[in-house]
């Protein structure tokens, strides 16, 4: 299990001073131009559908928040803003990943796949009823070796993209490189090329994959500095010592919530998630295995718990939500039987 903690100083996200870097592609690296011109390819502006996404989704989402977790980040006089913004960049460590490549034009490959997936099984769909369909649409000549050889090379395709084990390449990150929440100043990063990029490859739109990342950035702030109804927040140091089992599955939770609420109104959210979820690493998915009845409560005071005690540990953290359990499970079965009376 992993036992790193979120503010571990090697996180990019834990630096106290950050300044935006102006949208200009004179200042990509080698990387980042490559992906800049990736995605021009579809001839859409992915940065400007990222922003009008986050844009969308940006109060719905804090108001799902405050309900969900009982958290404000105005309460009397006390107040903490956290707002985001859409820039350009890679985080390093998925730049490295991506830098270890073999040939940059893997990154297109990997960004359609989905196209190519199609293309084959259209390929193969026309080499099945090859003789039917040249009844209505004859071709002049007899094509039937050449949809073969297409197909067996689009095939080939395929293969060489999954040799590059994508999946594993994301799952070896542990921290959050589609957006970030810098929690020592506080602001929301949120990482349009990565987005962009990745949508591709998980086959879902840019816009269902924005809303899921700024959700998880969001849950962060809300958990750390959100104040209950004592008006408190999350020790800053005490957020930081967390180990990520902590915070990025209470992050994760509360996104898989609110993605599951917005379906109503943006239908593929929860497809985006589950997508995302299932190249994610440890710290991401553990949460899954919470598997709980009154979830919302049971997360909510482990959290409220988690913060008021300073817990670091997830061993602790799942110690304290089993106490939770049994309280609510009890506290339950007292009231049926005071209604049963």
């Amino acid at each position: 299990m992993n036992h790193s903690f979120f503010g571990d100083s090697s996180h990019y996200y834990t630096n106290p001073q950050i300044k935006e870097r102006k949208s200009d592609k004179m200042f990509d690296t080698p990387l980042e131009s490559r992906i800049r011109v990736l995605l021009s390819f579809g001839q859409t502006d992915v940065e400007k559908r990222v922003g009008q996404a986050c844009k969308q989704g940006n109060m719905a989402i804090r108001e799902y928040l405050r309900s969900e977790t009982a958290l404000k980040l105005t309460q009397s006089d006390k107040r903490q803003t956290v707002p985001y913004r859409v820039v350009d960049g890679i985080p390093i460590s998925l730049a490295e990943k991506l830098e270890g490549l073999p040939d940059p034009i893997l990154l297109l490959l990997l960004q359609k796949k989905q196209l190519i997936a199609e293309g084959e099984m259209s390929l193969n769909f026309v080499i099945r009823r090859y003789q039917e369909i040249t009844k209505v649409v004859h071709p002049g000549k007899d094509i039937q070796n050449d949809l073969k050889s297409s197909s067996e090379y689009f095939n080939k395709i395929l293969k060489a993209i999954d040799e590059l084990k994508l999946p594993d390449i994301i799952r070896e990150i542990k921290e959050d490189v589609l957006g970030a929440y810098f929690f020592y100043v506080p602001v929301i990063e949120i990482y349009w090329m990565p987005i962009g990029l990745i949508a591709g490859i998980l086959n879902v739109a840019v816009e269902d994959l924005s809303f899921v990342v700024l959700a998880h950035e969001l849950a962060h702030a809300y958990s750390h500095l959100g104040l209950d109804i004592d008006g408190v927040k999350w020790d800053t140091d005490a957020f930081a010592n967390a180990e990520m089992m902590i915070v990025e599955g209470l992050a994760q939770y509360y996104t898989q919530s609110i993605c599951d609420k917005y379906v109503g109104r943006q239908p593929h959210v929860m497809d985006a998630f589950k997508k995302l979820l299932e190249k994610q690493s440890e710290p991401y998915t553990h949460f899954k295995n919470w598997e709980i009845n009154n979830a919302s409560e049971v997360v909510r005071f482990s959290m409220i718990a988690a913060r008021n005690n300073n817990l670091t540990k997830y061993k602790n953290f799942l110690e304290e939500m089993a106490a939770i359990k049994q309280k609510l499970a009890l506290k339950n079965t007292q009231q049926s039987l005071l209604y049963a009376k």
